[in-house]
């Protein structure tokens, strides 16, 4: 077990397009945490570090880009209605492909930025996949799996399943265990 004294750095990564929500809320429970446990710390990164406009105008600042990001114990990617560009985002897409899947989590349709990558595979993961409000695309209703040999169903919560290694041999949190929907 890792001692409660034992430094721990969350990585939250943003794009253009993330609802504010997601980024607020997960540097707000880190915060939270980090008044019982004080070597607990957030870092924002983005594809480059500086202003990056979210979802409904909010301008925030990354404080790391792809490039200078310090290792981090766990990378959550955020969602929101920008993540059909960020899942067509090369550069998006390998600096997650370089982390170990294990580290990884998401916000909401994050978890769709995660199957881009491909570092779903194997794994389980759950989104919503109906449109909201003034949404035009819906993140998986009625989109094919983002990755051959993944299944999938049409309850109201998706949860993705490459066979045949399945989710037993994924992490103990799945990609997308902070979702709030």
């Amino acid at each position: 077990m890792i001692p409660l004294t034992s430094p721990a750095r969350l990585g939250v990564l943003i794009y253009e397009g993330v609802e504010p929500i997601d980024l607020g809320g997960t540097v707000g429970v880190v915060s939270m945490a980090s008044r019982v446990l004080p070597h607990v710390r957030a870092t924002v990164i983005a594809h480059h570090a500086g202003p990056m406009r979210l979802a409904g105008g909010l301008t925030v600042l990354a404080e790391h880009g792809f490039d200078n990001a310090p290792p981090c114990d766990v990378v959550i990617v955020c969602g929101g209605p920008g993540w059909p560009e960020a899942a067509a985002d090369m550069a998006l897409l390998n600096f997650l492909r370089g982390l170990p899947p294990e580290r990884l989590a998401s916000v909401c349709t994050g978890a769709l930025i995660l199957a881009a990558a491909g570092v779903l595979d194997g794994r389980s993961a759950t989104t919503r996949r109906r449109a909201l409000g003034q949404e035009t695309v819906a993140p998986l209703d009625p989109a094919p799996p983002p990755r051959a040999g993944a299944r999938w169903d049409r309850r109201r919560w998706l949860r993705w399943t490459v066979w045949p290694r399945a989710a037993r041999s994924g992490p103990k949190w799945p990609p997308s265990w902070m979702t709030p929907w």
